[in-house]
């Protein structure tokens, strides 16, 4: 079945060009299969949660075929799994409905969502004439469960992904240029696809003149940027049609051409005959063009644009600001804008190395060249967009991306999180002013300038090749910015759970003393150990009030390590051998601790072996104890006071550590633990040994001991 998935899907996208390019002599090459294996598949908590990759699209693709399959290990149910595919950048998608951050533009131009099992069988995914380039989709398993699983003592559920893509990419497309005329036959219902391209210093208008050979037409053109068209426009500013129905002569004006960039024709001849249809596409140099100071809008030339000058040279990574250098004012940064006229800025957004960043575009209002205050009565407006340099005053700009500033708003800022590769353009105009002096500053930052506020920190991840910047939210607050107080917890109880788990710490107050009571010095200091670096631990672990003396990972090194060597000095203290094998035992017992814990800090099975040792020793000395007394050790009176109760208060604190603990009741949960933990080892600490001295040195006979009251030793 696996080697026969991949050729089904060859057959079906060479059918379906096949039926596309139906008499139109169009070849087609269908790509081998490219696979991405072993995408692990994460519980979605935040956005840290999600597992990123990337497909390439090669030019001239008229389809994109995808297969997703999902293998489950371990015991797992059917959850659906969502991935979420955009070209050009990292999609921006939170199910859970977080809010952004104000002054946030979070649309896509597109946006795909799919939805599927974890059941191991193949789900494929197709779609016509998609845009070339890369393609990046984020996968997550989109179900709760808040509990928190202890590695080892609960079998694991662990999802992979595996992708595998394929595409179709026409060799039939023809390149055209500006100001040439272009002849084709056609047959009923034929199609015929060209690509034009718009270098730098073209003009912003384009006329394309359809005309049929000694009759009327019958013909539908569809223009696209990027990509092959299809039946109907996917983007009303990029993207123009034209039906030429009983029409000698048609004309399409193709307005906000963006430049360096490739557009797509697709003819289609709607008349039952043959056609001979005459395209002619006509546009301006503007080479000639050097004065930018004066450039007048109604021109059908772009204004010369200035490329931002790109500085890296920090510490953060996903970090880059943008300098404009311009002769027409006196520092970096500041743009001279006069009335009637644009000034255009474009910067470059790096595949890959850009697009995990949030992009933050600020104008403020310096004043005028001439004058310290800026006139009371002027406005300038800013549009940024990718692909197109839009006229800011003319109305072409979307009101979402449009930045505006005047006597009563001297800033005004934009973020585009995760924005898409490509040429961005910020473009500023002045409509009611004669000059402007206006700070500019373009800067790319993980984050929301790099800072998520009080109730989160920026954090950088890594998934496969693409590094993106997270924000780690805490006290229940959730969004891009941790600024969604949806299910936000007060600040009491984040400061009262940081108060239990440190406090409940002393609890092993009363075991130290017994401890040092009975004269167990070495069980006194292992506990004093145990609830110094637990305390420590627990007030740097915490989220909004936190205090740490050393770094998080000493701190919890120490905690994990000083909690195993507790359990194994207890059951040791209880077996029944002379002093000087328990204190070897003690002593071998913290060094093999020690190892495991260095060699995997969060697994249970050092753990679980050097303890299950030391109570099998325990066991055994006691049996030996018993057989040589005859009778049963420890006593009944000693199992009902001490040992009986001891057991079941560690039972109840590990059935709570283990089954009982979540992320909302953690800090409660694993107070209690603490205090049954220390509460059980008081219970079954081992009472004052009697030391027999030897005094044959001294020619003095032993004092006579009851068989009652003699140490129950081992030799």
């Amino acid at each position: 079945m696996k080697t026969i998935a991949p050729l089904l899907l060859l057959i079906l996208a060479t059918l379906s060009t096949v039926q596309c390019g139906q008499g139109g002599h169009q070849v087609y090459y269908v790509t081998p299969f490219h696979w991405i294996y072993g995408i692990t598949v994460y519980q979605y908590k935040s956005y840290h949660s999600v597992q990123v990759f990337r497909v390439e699209v090669p030019q001239d693709s008229i389809d994109l075929i995808l297969q997703f399959r999902v293998v489950p290990v371990g015991p797992c149910g059917d959850y659906p799994i969502i991935i979420y595919l955009q070209p050009g950048g990292i999609p921006l998608a939170y199910p859970t409905n977080d809010t952004f951050p104000p002054d946030f533009y979070t649309k896509r131009t597109e946006f795909k969502e799919l939805i599927i099992t974890n059941n191991n069988k193949t789900t494929l995914y197709h779609t016509q004439r998609p845009v070339p380039g890369d393609w990046f989709g984020v996968v997550f398993m989109n179900y709760s469960d808040d509990r928190i699983k202890q590695r080892d003592l609960q079998q694991q559920c662990r999802n992979f992904l595996t992708v595998s893509y394929s595409s179709t990419v026409m060799l039939s497309v023809q390149e055209v240029v500006l100001n040439s005329t272009v002849s084709v036959n056609m047959s009923y219902h034929d199609e015929s696809y060209f690509k034009l391209f718009i270098g730098k210093m073209t003009s912003s208008k384009v006329q394309l003149q359809l005309g049929c050979h000694n009759h009327s037409c019958n013909v539908s053109v569809a223009v696209r940027l990027h990509g092959l068209p299809g039946s109907s426009p996917a983007n009303n500013m990029t993207d123009f049609r034209l039906d030429c129905v009983n029409q000698t002569q048609c004309t399409l004006n193709l307005n906000l051409i963006a430049r360096d960039a490739w557009y797509y024709l697709r003819l289609v001849n709607q008349r039952n005959a043959t056609e001979r249809v005459q395209m002619t596409l006509y546009g301006d140099d503007c080479l000639s063009i050097t004065n930018s100071s004066y450039f007048t809008p109604t021109s059908s030339c772009q204004p010369p644009i200035s490329e931002l000058e790109r500085s890296d040279s920090f510490q953060s990574s996903l970090t880059s600001l943008f300098e404009y250098i311009g002769d027409d004012s006196p520092h970096s940064d500041l743009v001279l804008v006069t009335n009637g006229t644009r000034r255009v800025a474009s910067f470059e957004i790096r595949k890959l190395i850009d697009i995990g960043s949030t992009l933050s575009v600020t104008i403020s209002n310096v004043g005028t060249l001439y004058d310290s205050s800026a006139e009371t009565d002027s406005e300038t407006i800013a549009c940024l967009m990718k692909d197109l340099p839009l006229n800011p005053v003319d109305g072409a700009c979307p009101s979402d991306r449009r930045l505006v500033i005047n006597a009563t708003r001297s800033e005004a800022t934009v973020y585009v999180p995760y924005p898409e590769y490509g040429t961005w353009y910020i473009t500023l105009g002045c409509p009611n002013c004669s000059q402007q002096l206006i700070e500019l500053d373009i800067s790319l930052r993980p984050c929301v300038d790099a800072q998520c506020g009080r109730y989160g920190t920026c954090g950088v991840y890594q998934s496969g090749d693409i590094a993106f910047g997270i924000c780690r939210c805490v006290a229940g607050y959730r969004g891009y910015g941790c600024t969604d107080a949806t299910l936000a917890r007060p600040d009491w109880i984040e400061l009262l759970g940081t108060c239990l788990l440190t406090i409940s710490n002393g609890a092993f107050l009363p075991a130290i003393i017994v401890a040092l009571i009975r004269r167990h010095f070495i069980l006194a200091f292992m506990f004093l150990f145990n609830m110094f670096f637990s305390t420590m631990y627990h007030a740097c672990d915490e989220d909004l009030y936190k205090y740490c003396m050393f770094d998080y990972s000493t701190l919890q090194i120490s905690d994990f390590y000083a909690s195993y060597v507790s359990f194994w000095a207890t059951l040791t203290a209880l077996t029944q051998v002379r002093t000087k094998w328990r204190d070897l035992l003690y002593v071998v017992g913290t060094m093999i601790i020690l190892v495991a814990v260095i060699i995997d800090l969060h697994s249970m099975w050092g753990f679980l072996a050097t303890t299950l040792f030391a109570a099998v020793l325990m066991a055994i000395s006691w049996v030996v104890v018993s057989v040589r007394r005859k009778r049963c050790f420890p006593e009944r009176r000693q199992w009902l006071l001490t040992i009986l109760p001891g057991v079941l208060l560690a039972a109840v604190g590990l059935v709570l550590y283990t089954a009982v603990e979540t992320d909302e009741n953690y800090a409660y949960v694993h107070s209690v633990w603490h205090v049954l933990m220390a509460s059980a080892i008081v219970v079954v600490m081992p009472p004052r040994e009697v030391v027999e001295k030897d005094f044959s040195e001294q020619g003095t006979e032993l004092p006579s001991v009851s068989s009652d009251d003699r140490p129950l030793v081992l030799d």
